[in-house]
Parts: structure tokens; sequence; C-alpha cells
């Protein structure tokens, strides 16, 4: 019967799918100016302060011109040209790929560019030269099914997050080199221009994802108001143009969320964030004030489902809570930053006039405030001494915005440092303390511009621990990895950390996430990440890539690249074959903790029938593991270690040295070898490390890590 009752309902939508792709191609899908006649653009941000794009405007610059240059580094492509081959009409390339009733309008909007600038090509896969047609009504368009060609990367560059660094040069030059910011403005309007062109409402493949199409729309209107809040001027046909842009975002994404089988996470999330942005910055209808409240009323929803009581995402991925929260934590700060008149509306509008909301504006029950304080808790004890986040489940590199990426300079180029998410801790500390003299991040003064100087309370977890979370380590004069020990649990997420002067230590044992389903988990149960002294040890491998990839995608994945025990041919939760099978575990694992307290930490998990259990105890000065496992079959415990460390064999174990400390692995059974193995710190990129190996068929294997002065 579920059977029958699954078939008619696929085959009710591919009757609608019909009809609505038969009506979009027939009447067409832009929104007329008559539609958005009585609307109104806003603008809310105001200046940066001076101090603060003083300290960015370098790096900022530096970004901008290669982007005015059509380069771009995106999903770890390297720093590419991604300018359209020049031919005789190179305003107009890709034309032919467009519905026909679109071409008029395209060809309209190509005229109103200016004529040096070059077309980029927003269909194609960048890396591997694939494209997907304009053409292309959005429900139909495939991906998944050939090797090596990714989706993400159009998708990646459709979100347009590099506008923010348009608008930050712009401010920092246009006193002191106008000529120059005056290319950033032109710029920042010939894309949004070429890119309504090439790309109308519901064809092509930057339509097929809705929450991209709502994080292009948050960036458009957001870098727009960034650059008016610096004294630009746009031309008024354009700002015509960008409002019926944004309604017709704002028409996909109410008619478009995305819910998968029952479940809404951080995609649908997005959209709601989308969501709250247009309905936000456009005002004057009745429609515009629904949208407004019900995507408020959602954005409380789901922040009581997707962030759990701990602070965690519930996608049981750390980069994936740094996605959701920043959607999070620009949509509160965009709605408490709301005119009066608005607020007002909001406070009785049905869905929301029974929220009991509290604070400032009233909308936000005090539960939320508390959440989100929470959420600052778990971004600050996930951040290792040397800065990064722990990289625990997926890592797709995924933002909201970029105003402040945390960069790097390797020889002649800038690296994006995913794994740093300090600006969000600074996001969140300006919902609730907006006058704060400096930020430390430009995220944080954006924050404090949207909500117009309005704050949050703040709640029992407060905001100025996290300030005084110190990442720096200050290692004694003798060695003890137990000085001026902190612990904290984040039972929901499953994650469990030792932080002192000298050790930070992270134990995974719990949940994969997503109500069991496991979309963006790793089979990392009893897995630790280490760092000593301040220097990074022991860490998760990542996740490289997902569907270009299928078989990479299951390897980063796997038991095997993590730091805990493995078996051949077996995994903690296993998947099924296919595209599907590539967001989802079966959860069989089931973690348990067994004791969490001052000195040790232990858990066990189901997933190889017998129980695993580990044990992991401290001390002074080693770290010692106990892997028990009632199997009589082999058995190998890894250890993945940070890039550029490179380990000795000895008689009776490992040796690395790291600066002046000594560490040795040693056990008392099992044969230790060490390997080489692949880390990703973000998508699209591999380095080489190496892997510590212990194997041993003995039902309980005992190991120590132990550290020594050189």
């Amino acid at each position: 019967m579920n059977l029958f009752r699954r078939v008619v309902r696929k085959a009710k939508q591919l009757a609608i799918n019909l009809l609505e792709c038969h009506q979009d191609l027939r009447h067409g899908t832009h929104v007329a100016p008559r539609i958005v006649e009585g609307v109104r653009l806003q603008t809310i941000i105001t200046p940066v302060p001076e101090r603060t794009l003083s300290r960015i405007a370098c790096q900022a610059a530096q970004l901008s011109d290669r982007y005015l240059a059509h380069q771009y580094d995106l999903l770890g492509s390297g720093w590419m040209d991604l300018m359209c081959p020049a031919n005789d009409s190179a305003a107009r390339y890709g034309s032919s790929e467009l519905p026909r009733w679109a071409r008029s309008y395209a060809d309209s909007l190509w005229e109103m560019i200016s004529p040096t600038y070059r077309h980029l090509d927003w269909h194609q896969d960048y890396k591997s030269g694939y494209r997907w047609s304009g053409r292309t009504w959005f429900k139909d368009i495939q991906f998944g099914r050939i090797k090596g060609v990714d989706i993400k990367a159009p998708w990646e560059l459709s979100r347009m997050q590099h506008f923010a660094q348009f608008a930050v040069a712009y401010a920092a030059c246009i006193h002191d080199k106008p000529v120059k910011g005056a290319a950033y403005q032109r710029e920042f309007q010939d894309q949004i221009l070429d890119f309504i062109a090439s790309n109308p409402p519901r064809f092509g493949p930057n339509w097929a994802c809705t929450m991209d199409v709502a994080i292009r729309i948050a960036n458009w209107l957001i870098a727009f108001d960034l650059f008016s809040g610096h004294g630009s001027k746009f031309d008024p046909q354009f700002v015509s143009t960008l409002k019926q842009s944004a309604y017709a975002h704002g028409l996909h994404i109410i008619g478009n969320l995305e819910s998968h089988d029952g479940l809404k996470a951080n995609h649908y999330l997005a959209n709601i964030a989308g969501l709250v942005f247009v309905a936000a910055y456009l005002e004057g209808t009745a429609e515009l004030d629904n949208w407004l409240a019900f995507a408020v009323s959602e954005l409380i929803s789901e922040v009581g489902k997707q962030f759990q009581t701990d602070g965690s995402n519930f996608e049981a991925s750390t980069s994936y809570h740094r996605l959701a929260a920043e959607l999070v934590v620009y949509s509160t700060a965009l709605i408490l930053g709301l005119p009066e008149d608005r607020q007002s509306k909001l406070k009785n509008h049905p869905l929301l006039r029974d929220n009991h909301g509290t604070g400032t504006n009233g909308i936000f029950p005090r539960w939320y405030v508390e959440r989100l304080e929470a959420i600052a808790h778990f971004t600050a004890w996930t951040a290792a001494p040397d800065g990064n986040d722990l990289q625990i489940g997926d890592n797709d590199n995924g933002r909201f915005f970029k105003f402040h990426p945390a960069l790097r300079q390797e020889e002649d180029s800038l690296v994006e440092n995913f794994l740093d998410h300090g600006h969000l801790i600074s996001a969140i500390e300006a919902l609730f303390e907006p006058g704060t003299e400096t930020h430390a991040w430009l995220d944080g003064e954006i924050v404090a511009s949207l909500t117009q100087g309005r704050r949050l309370e703040q709640g029992a977890l407060g905001i100025s621990a996290i300030r005084l979370a110190d990442r720096s380590h200050h290692p004694p004069e003798h060695i003890s990895l137990l000085a001026n020990m902190e612990r904290r649990e984040f039972p929901d997420f499953g994650l469990y950390v030792y932080r002192s002067a000298y050790l930070y230590l992270a134990f995974r044992c719990g949940s994969i996430g997503q109500l069991g389903r496991g979309g963006h988990a790793h089979n990392d149960m009893l897995s630790i990440e280490l760092s000593i002294a301040g220097k990074p040890i022991l860490v998760d491998s990542g996740s490289y890539t997902y569907t270009a990839a299928p078989d990479k995608r299951n390897y980063f994945r796997s038991t095997w690249q993590h730091n805990t025990l493995a078996l051949r041919s077996y995994e903690q939760n296993t998947w099924t074959k296919g595209i599907r099978g590539l967001f989802a575990l079966e959860n069989s694992a089931q973690a348990q903790l067994i004791t969490f307290d001052d000195d040790e930490v232990a858990g066990y998990h189901q997933g190889f029938g017998p129980n695993h259990e580990r044990k992991i105890e401290l001390a002074h000065n080693f770290i010692r593991g106990t892997d028990t496992l009632p199997l009589p079959v082999e058995k190998t415990i890894s250890f993945h270690l940070a890039p550029g460390l490179i380990p000795d064999r000895e008689d009776d174990g490992i040796k690395l040295v790291v600066d002046s400390m000594t560490i040795v692995f040693s056990s008392s059974t099992g044969e230790w070898n060490v390997v080489d193995s692949e880390y990703s710190p973000s998508y699209g990129i591999l380095l080489s490390n190496k892997c510590i190996t212990l194997t041993s068929a003995s039902d309980a294997i005992e190991w120590t890590i132990r550290l020594e002065r050189q």
C-alpha cells in the first residue's frame, strides 16, 4: 500500500511539473514592472567606521581587483579566469541558450551593461568545463550523474558572495580613489544585470536549488545597501530592475521551499533567511508583509528545531553549524532593526500574535535568545587553539555572507581559511552588544548596523564569557596536560571537550544528526581530535567533495578516515548505493556516552554488532586509550596526523617531534605502522598527510600517547 501511494504521489507531482513547465514556457517568468510599482527598496546599513575599514581595506581591494578581472577561487579551484571567450558580441554570449520569450528582455538588460564588461558563464562547472543549458526548466536540471562534474560550481559563483568585497572596497577607497571605487560599483551593477539577463526565473541551473536562490538575493540586497550606505548612487533603471528581480526571487522561494521527505534542514533555513531579506528590504504591499510574517514565524520555529539546547546544530556537522548560525544571526539582526511600524505589523500578525516575545522588540521568545547564546558557546568551544574549528561531519565551505573572510597569504596568492569561525562569535556578540567600540570582525559591525542600535537582553549563559575564552596556550614551566583544565559537554551533538593550558581534546560520541538520517554526518563515533601546546596533532580528515566523485565522498566519511577503531569491510553506519545514499547513513551505531569527568571520558557504539567501547584517560604527561571489541578479527586504530607532521618508527612504537616536544605513541600489543593518507581542509582541496595505525586481533587494545620534552 505504501509503495502504491508513493507511485501515485510521484505521478501527480510529474503531472503538476509538466503543467507548470508548459505555463512558464508559454507565458514567461519575468516580473512585470507594474507588479512592483508600489514597492519600495529600503536602505538600512550605516557607514562602516573608518577604523574598521582601515584594517581590512587592503584585503578587500586585493580580492575585488581579482574579481574585477573575473578571477575566482571557488570550491578548491584555485584562482581561475572565468571570462567567456571573446566574440563579436561578447555581451550577448549565451543568448541562444535562453528560452525564446526571454531574449528580448535579455537584450534590453545587456544594453545597460558597460561596453567594456566581459560576460561570465553562469551555467558552467568551471572545473570540468561541463555546461547546463539556460533553456532547461529548473526542475528538469540533472546533476550527480556524470563523474567529475559538480553543479555546486555554478551555484557557488552565482551566490555572488564576492559582492560584499566590492562594497567594502568601494567604502574604503571612494574618497581618495574615486575612479577605483566607481569601477567596483560598476562591476557590481554589470554582474547583476548580466545574471538577470542570462538566468530568467525558473530556468537554468541557478534556479534549481532554492537555497542558492535565497543566498544570492540576500547578497545582492545587503551589498546594494552597503554601497548605498557609503554614498553610492545607482541609475533608477537599474534600481527598478533589481527590485523586480528581488521580487521574482521571493516568489521563487515561497513557491519552492525545500523540505525533503518531511525533513527541514539547512536548505529550508536558508530559504527562510532569504525570504526575510527580500520581505524586509522590499516594502509596500500586503503580500510582502505576509511573506515577512511567515518568514519570521518559521525562523523562530526552525531555530527551535534545528538548534539543540546545547547550542549545536542538528546536522552533526560543525561547518553546517556555522552556516545555519549565520543564517539565523543575520536574519535576527535585520528583524531586530526593522522600523517600528513594520515591527508593530509583525507583532499583530496572526502568525506571530501569540508568540509571547520578550526583549527590545517583543518578537523573539526568551528561549530563542538563550539559544543564540548557546550557539556562540558551542562555536567557541569547538575552536582549537590554532583558531581553526573542529572539522566534524561535512564541510562544503558554505557561508551566508563573506564580509570579512579569513585569508592567509600563500606565495603570491590569497587563500581562504574556511575553518576559522571567529566571525560568527563576533556577529552574535553584536546582537547583544551592538554599541561595542570596535568589533573584532566586520561581521560584528554589519550586524550592529542592521539592528539599528537595538539589542537582545542577555540570558543565563551570557556573551562576555565567550570573549574571555582564550584560544592561545600558556604552557606551564613543567609539562602538565591537566593544568588549568576545563571541560564542556554538548550531549545533543555528541561532543565532549577538554581544554587546558597544554591540551585540547575532543571526543565524538552521539547522534548522527538530522533526526537519525545522517545526511551530513560521518562515521566518526568515538573518534578524537587532539592539540598539544597549541599545535594540532590528530585531525579529522574532512570531506573533500560530494556528487562529483562518489567514491571519494564515501572514502572521506568512512570509519577508516577517522581517529577511531575500524574493521575491514565494515562501517559504523552503512549507506545505500547511488546519489541518494551520498547524503544518508543507516543509524546503526547508536553511540552512547558512558562517563565524562575531569580525567576520563568513555563511550560505546553498536555499529559492528558487539559493542565497541573506548575509554580515554588523561594524566599529566600522557593520554591512555583502551579500545574493547569482542570479535576474533583484525582491528585497526587510526591516528590521522595534521599535515606536515612526519612520524618516525621506533622499536616500541612511533615517535613524533613537534617543535620542542616529543610525542610517543606506544602499545603493549599490536603492530604500529605509518601510512600515507589524505586530508581536506575545505571543499575541493586535497592535501597529503600521514596516518599512524595500530593493528591487533586482541579484544582489548590499550595504547598511549606520551608527551616528553626534547
